[in-house]
């Protein structure tokens, strides 16, 4: 995927991202508070000698363990996405930024933008897509490399 259209990707996902990140926040903090603890041992018996040393909760812990490592690397990924985005939004000037943020984020249509800001709608569109490109090159600098 070339850089422009991930960079449109990631502004257009912008407000699914944050509420991601918010209920990704919530299975983390489930699953931190779930614990089932010891339970019965079964005694069925077994058709081949086993290697395992560990007990069910030991392989409960580390399963939850290994889940909540997943989670947190996962949540911290959208986190950098979204620092990124406002970075970049924060570098802009304010016709910039809110070109940016009324066709990505908020969906409106360039017609309506451009009348807001009294330009041409295909000189808008042009204007957008330099600034898409800028975007991505400080968004993107080591996939540059």
């Amino acid at each position: 995927m070339n850089l422009y259209k991930k960079t449109e990707a990631i502004l257009y996902n912008y407000k699914k991202t944050k509420i991601e990140i918010k209920n990704l926040v919530l299975d983390l903090e489930a699953l931190e508070n779930d614990y089932q603890g010891v339970q019965a041992i079964g005694y069925e018996e077994r058709s081949s000698p086993t290697n395992a040393f560990n007990s069910s909760v030991e392989n409960e812990i580390i399963k939850r363990d290994e889940n909540i490592l997943k989670l947190r690397n996962k949540i911290r990924l959208k986190e950098i996405e979204i620092e990124k985005v406002d970075n970049v939004l924060n570098s802009l000037n304010e016709r910039d930024k809110y070109i940016i943020k009324e066709y990505y984020i908020e969906r409106n249509q360039l017609k309506n933008i451009s009348k807001h800001i009294n330009l041409e709608e295909s000189y808008l569109s042009s204007y957008k897509s330099k600034l898409i490109k800028d975007i991505s090159n400080i968004m993107f600098l080591q996939e540059q490399y």
